[in-house]
């Protein structure tokens, strides 16, 4: 798919026409990352924006023992590397791939003048923005005042809002994360986690086959 293509697959520039859509194409680059590849790396000068054509990833934080914090993640359609074009500040997170990813690239002159003569793509930018703000305030709220199984039925109904699809039983949650994935998003051992999921099992709350999750309509009331 050409570039041009793969930018009309982008909501942030969905209100732009082709003439614009062209102008924008000629300061654009395409790049592929293979399946748990560093994209970005926390600290470092950020001058490029990426918008995701394909494939998913993560937003993490790692500890001085190497220990990984996963803030978020993104996938098709998706966004990132505003924040330092924007401050002028280091990267704020690492970015990793989860699949195979194909990206969107743009540099951060670039981006500035795309927002001075695109107003609509700057609000999209700002709205995106407080959107992950949100995210992350409703996760440390999460992770302050849940104890640890409020916090993992927490992360399955955000999930299952963000990413399930309505059954007759309630919601299907396909690729469900693994234990050690929600493990390293909540700040809690794989034991704690695996616990707290049990639990939920024992009671009729979800049901898991493989990496499909199904939480049942009593859980969602």
């Amino acid at each position: 798919m050409k570039s041009k293509e793969m930018l009309k697959k982008i909501h942030l520039f969905s209100s732009l026409d082709d003439q614009e859509l062209d102008l924008i194409h000629g300061s654009t680059k395409n790049r592929k990352y293979l399946k748990n590849s560093v994209v970005l790396q926390e600290g470092e000068p950020g001058d490029s924006f990426f918008l995701t054509v394909s494939g998913v990833g993560k937003f993490v934080l790692f500890s001085e023992d190497g220990k990984e914090i996963i803030l978020s993640e993104f996938s098709e359609g998706d966004f990132f590397g505003e924040i330092a074009i924007l401050d002028g500040e280091p990267r704020s997170s690492s970015v990793t791939t989860k699949t195979e990813c194909e990206f969107i690239v743009i540099q951060g002159k670039d981006l500035f003048e795309i927002m001075k003569n695109h107003p609509g793509v700057s609000i999209k930018i700002i709205q995106n923005f407080c959107e992950r703000m949100r995210g992350l305030t409703k996760k440390v709220g999460s992770l302050t005042f849940l104890d640890a199984t409020g916090r993992v039925a927490s992360f399955i109904l955000e999930t299952a809002k963000k990413s399930g699809s309505q059954i007759k039983q309630g919601v299907r949650i396909e690729n469900f994360p693994s234990v050690q994935e929600i493990s390293s998003t909540l700040a809690l051992t794989r034991e704690t986690v695996s616990r707290a999921l049990k639990n939920m099992k024992d009671q009729g709350y979800v049901a898991q086959t493989g990496k499909t999750l199904i939480v049942h309509e009593d859980a969602l009331l």
